[in-house]
């Protein structure tokens, strides 16, 4: 309705390209209004059109498109698992629209959270496993409204500041809808296929790449064994269908090129911009800067075969804010000694003196010369964030060997979630002119 306010406006336009087109799309909304499936529409006019009515038609819709599917909201008692089965396309789409018709993020969290205590009553009362979990179907919906409406909500808030920075309006923005996906998560066991096909939709939406590798990390192995130990007829084929469908989400998530972004945790406003340009780019992103491991920690266990029960790959490899230089050197060997991963000292990664001189080949504003200056604590704290950054990248890429099991295709699977894809093209060097393409990882600061 909303749009097609804005194309009658411009049936007006003097230009006639613009007139033209837009005389297309009223007549099209026209069409619509005309048509059964949008009798809805038949009492609204353009001269009518306010907010709260058009926040009244949104409630309305939403409410109809989860009245089949949440038990509270089901006035009429009609079956939920038939109702989703026939419709749930159709309800999640008319749920997506009413959200973001109604432009409210506050009533997203109120529909996850229904959807969390139904998952909840279900689990408590030992209910049908497709009962409890058929409004899960609806998570995808919620996750894409509530992402779009809390960036048009940054957005607003920007422009009501004008005073240069916005961090300590950032500061002021919270992220409700993870903690309910961590909920649900947790709800959800590893051989209900269709809901997990909806969390990982969530998690791409969201362009979480650390949630997205712990889940791979979770279900893949245990989808493909299940393919692998069932290959005859101990599992359906809706079943079969319905895991292969999940893994194909996340091997074609694997496409989707990962980034590790540098960002201090002062500056919540830098990664609210940037995780805005990632959904726009549909990137996934990890926080990049790991634990540091000192040169003789990185000898120590460069040979050891460690199984991956036994460590967190994601705490290991990545997940931290960076170094932050405002401070005094004492401070920043205490931000150290939290990172590190076993012994060491700053002087295992950061020279006291450096040559600027040697940065003449890549900036041309680099001093000439060849004196050596001190290390500042920022410069320290900049480099100490690459390097834990580029570590990240190299430990999450090691070989992981789990003793007495073949890691095979998932395994290559997973560490695709690890990389921002394969360089392709002209090689910069004559001797790898025949190189195969090779994996790239992408640290954006």
């Amino acid at each position: 309705h909303v749009a097609g306010s804005v194309w009658k406006e411009r049936s007006m336009c003097i230009d006639d390209r613009i007139r033209d087109i837009a005389q297309v799309e009223v007549a099209a909304y026209e069409r619509l209004k005309s048509s059964i499936d949008a009798a809805w529409l038949k009492f609204l006019q353009f001269d009518e059109m306010t907010e709260e009515l058009v926040q009244k038609v949104g409630h309305d819709f939403l409410s109809s498109s989860v009245s089949n599917v949440l038990p509270e909201n089901n006035e009429h008692g009609t079956d939920p698992i038939t109702s989703t089965r026939q419709s749930s396309l159709v309800s999640g789409m008319t749920c997506l629209l009413s959200l973001l018709t109604i432009g409210d993020f506050d009533e997203v969290i109120n529909l996850c959270n229904k959807i969390l205590l139904t998952l909840k009553g279900g689990k408590l009362d030992n209910g049908d496993k497709k009962s409890r979990n058929a409004c899960l179907f609806l998570l995808p919906a919620c996750c894409y409204a509530y992402t779009n409406i809390m960036c048009r909500k940054w957005e607003t808030m920007k422009l009501g500041n004008t005073m240069g920075r916005h961090t300590a309006s950032a500061f002021a923005v919270k992220d409700l809808f993870s903690p309910i996906l961590d909920s649900i998560t947790e709800l959800v066991n590893l051989d209900d296929w269709a809901n997990i096909d909806a969390i990982a939709q969530c998690c791409v939406l969201l362009c979480d790449g650390r949630r997205l590798l712990r889940l791979a990390n979770n279900v893949l192995p245990h989808a493909i064994k299940t393919l692998m130990r069932n290959s005859g007829a101990a599992i359906s084929s809706d079943e079969r269908s319905v895991i292969s469908r999940v893994t194909s989400i996340f091997v074609d998530a694997c496409e989707i090129p990962t980034v590790r972004v540098i960002n201090l945790k002062r500056r919540p406003d830098r990664l609210l911009d940037f995780m805005a340009d990632a959904a726009k780019e549909q990137l996934l992103v990890i926080k990049g800067p790991a634990k540091l491991r000192s040169k003789s920690q990185v000898k120590k266990n460069a040979n050891a075969i460690v199984s991956p029960s036994s460590i967190d790959v994601n705490e290991a490899c990545s997940g931290y804010d960076a170094f932050d230089g405002q401070c005094g050197a004492d401070e920043l060997d205490d931000q150290l000694l939290e990172r590190l991963a076993g012994d060491g000292a700053l002087s295992d990664f950061i020279r006291a003196k450096w040559r600027p001189g040697d940065l003449r080949a890549f900036d041309r504003e680099a001093r000439n010369g060849n004196e050596l200056v001190a290390t500042s604590i920022t410069e320290r704290a900049c480099a100490l964030s690459h390097i834990a950054s580029w570590m990240g990248v190299e430990q999450s890429l090691s070989p992981v060997v789990n003793a007495g099991e073949v890691d095979g295709y998932e395994q290559k699977v997973i560490r695709m979630f690890k990389i921002s894809g394969f360089a392709r093209g002209p090689a910069l060097l004559h001797k790898n002119t025949d190189m195969e393409p090779a994996p790239v990882c992408v640290v954006l600061e």
